[in-house]
């Protein structure tokens, strides 16, 4: 019997990349992982799903940072602009 794919997702404390998530490679004492590309690691997972559907959910959540980025991108360029009509003496402010 083929041994399934998963794939593991745990906290990471930066914001907004909020979680992490690769490969399992092994399930340890106490309900750690260890995952593929972060040798001699271990990671108590939020979540451990199929590997198909973690890709699913790692693309999603790429998408959600996006737009957070987008989001505060935006709200940058406006605060700038404000803060520039509001006080002429900040433009070089950038």
């Amino acid at each position: 019997m083929k041994e399934q794919r998963l794939m593991a997702f745990w906290r990471y404390d930066i914001f907004p990349k909020v979680m992490l998530n690769a490969e399992v490679v092994e399930f340890h004492e106490g309900g750690y992982v260890s995952v593929k590309g972060y040798q001699g690691m271990r990671f108590i997972p939020i979540a451990v799903v199929p590997y198909e559907q973690g890709l699913e959910y790692s693309e999603e959540f790429e998408e959600l940072k996006k737009e957070y980025n987008e989001t505060v991108k935006l709200a940058r360029t406006n605060f700038l602009h404000d803060l520039h009509e509001s006080l002429p003496f900040t433009k070089e402010i950038k």
